[in-house]
């Protein structure tokens, strides 16, 4: 096992991206950075789809590259696993509150000059362990060490980082991000908790296997199947918008989109997007193209949709039914002579599709399906403040996001599947539906524009965007204090007017409720 350092932040996990022209998507700050498009075809309306004579085609360029980032942001907050993910990135946070409020005058002033000799405080190998003497205290190492479990359990379930793990259990770990995301806004009630038999009884709120480890044989990660869908969704876009145009805009159209062939993803400098795609395909044959990129998308779905409960019960399941690659192997096993329905309203799967179909799927394959169990989804009545709370308020951000794509998807069951295929249904009842919305729901209510500007998008109001700002930028500072020396880390943020005053209000934060200068 390898001892080098960690170089970068373990606390921001890689961003979701389409390659063609560096689009991104932050999972940790919420935003969809567009910045590198040209400025024109930055944003659309979906309403510009009715002027299929004389749109802009660039718009629609933008539109399926966009639909990529929109994906993953639906596979964040739309989907179970996803939401889990994003409730233990602000367990982290309140865990990183907790060890700069707990560390006593002495310990704090030990960290501070541990970083000015380019210490990070919670430096660590690859193996977790602390890599310097400082000389905390047990409370503030059993702090670090909940907060370490959180940030390597992000690194495990979406990219196998079983590097990071150590001698930890990986169920103890996922039992300690349940626990700790039913405590909420009180984490202490779970760091305070009996020490004796706290490692048995947090191990029993995780996978119920005897192995420590899920078992995969694809190879796949969470993230291949995240990309692979965002893929998919991005071609099955652009083939369905150069359906509308007339013969010699789809020409001009496909002079445009060329870059993003399939067959220019099919190799191996590509296979983060096409590795889960290509898994699939050896076991399912094409013979509807169509509907097998939509079978596609749906399983991925499906796989993204493990039952978790919130309400203070264990997971009660095993690894294959809880970790993403597992519930794809079985789903992918479950197609042989799977005969699906190809019967189409206007060239596309009907609505009811989508909800017939996920339901011989689960049933063949033996599986769970929490994508309408609204898990982490109860928002307080009043949004907590965003400087004095960032993790609650983030908290209710996010299970706003997740109750209102829940009811959007019992509406459109494409949805969070697939949103063109809800677009093409149904543009006007879907947008006036959102339009219902109190809160960030179907478009990606976070982006980032040329120059760094950042921008709201029409689900959520100018306030809303500010407070939400400043808490994921406070969360970011402190983190990035934690785990680098010199400069604090504001990547994935605006860094316009507003982005830099929430950055300010971010380190005067620390500078008064710590003393931290930086």
């Amino acid at each position: 096992m390898s001892n080098s350092h960690q170089t970068t932040d373990p606390f921001e996990p890689g961003p979701r991206r389409e390659e063609v022209h560096g689009a991104r998507f932050w999972p940790d700050t919420l935003f969809v950075d567009l910045s590198e498009y040209p400025d024109e075809v930055q944003s659309y309306d979906h309403h510009e789809l009715a002027f299929w004579d004389d749109c802009n085609l660039g718009i629609l360029v933008a539109m399926a590259a966009r639909m990529h980032e929109q994906l993953h942001w639906l596979q964040t907050v739309g989907t179970t696993f996803g939401r889990f993910l994003a409730t233990n990135r602000v367990t982290t946070g309140d865990l990183a509150d907790a060890i700069l409020t707990t560390a006593t005058p002495r310990e704090l002033g030990l960290l501070i000059d541990a970083r000015r000799r380019s210490i990070p405080p919670a430096l660590r190998d690859r193996t977790g362990r602390l890599s310097h003497e400082i000389g905390y205290s047990s409370t503030l190492q059993s702090l670090f060490d909940h907060w370490w479990s959180t940030v390597a359990l992000e690194h495990y379930l979406v990219d196998s980082g079983a590097d990071l793990l150590g001698p930890i259990d990986p169920r103890f770990m996922v039992g300690l991000s349940m626990r700790y995301a039913v405590a909420g806004n009180r984490p202490i009630d779970v760091f305070n908790a009996p020490d004796a038999g706290f490692m048995e009884a947090t191990r029993d709120f995780g996978p119920r296997d005897a192995s420590r480890t899920y078992k995969a044989a694809s190879g796949l990660t969470v993230r291949h199947i995240e990309e692979t869908a965002a893929l998919v969704l991005q071609l099955i876009t652009k083939a369905s918008l150069a359906e509308m145009l007339t013969e010699q805009r789809q020409s001009d159209y496909a002079a445009q989109t060329s870059r993003w062939s399939l067959e220019r993803f099919l190799d191996d400098r590509q296979s983060l997007y096409t590795k889960a795609l290509l898994y699939y395909a050896e076991h399912v044959p094409a013979t509807d193209p169509h509907r097998f990129f939509e079978l596609l998308l749906l399983i991925c779905d499906i796989a993204l949709n493990p039952r978790i409960p919130d309400d203070g019960s264990p997971l009660g399941s095993d690894w294959s039914d809880f970790h993403p690659v597992c519930r794809f192997e079985r789903l992918v096993a479950a197609l042989e002579g799977f005969v699906p329905d190809t019967r189409k309203v206007d060239g596309h799967p009907s609505p009811q599709w989508w909800e017939e179909e996920r339901y011989r799927l689960v049933k063949r394959a033996g599986i769970s399906d929490g994508a309408k169990d609204r898990s982490f989804c109860s928002a307080p009545k009043v949004t907590p403040d965003a400087l004095e709370a960032p993790s609650d308020h983030i908290r209710a951000f996010l299970a706003k996001a997740g109750a209102n794509l829940t009811t959007l998807r019992e509406r459109y069951p494409s949805a969070v599947v697939s949103p063109i295929h809800a677009l093409i249904g149904d543009t006007d009842g879907l947008v006036a539906l959102t339009d219902t919305f109190d809160g960030p729901s179907f478009d990606p209510p976070l982006n980032i524009r040329s120059f760094g500007d950042g921008e709201p998008s029409p689900s959520i109001d100018t306030r809303s965007y500010v407070h939400t700002l400043f808490a994921l930028t406070s969360r970011r500072a402190t983190h990035s204090w934690l785990v680098r020396a010199g400069s604090l880390n504001f990547q994935g943020l605006p860094t316009d007017t507003v982005g830099l005053k929430a950055q300010q209000a971010a380190i005067e934060r620390l500078s008064q409720l710590y003393g931290i200068e930086t």
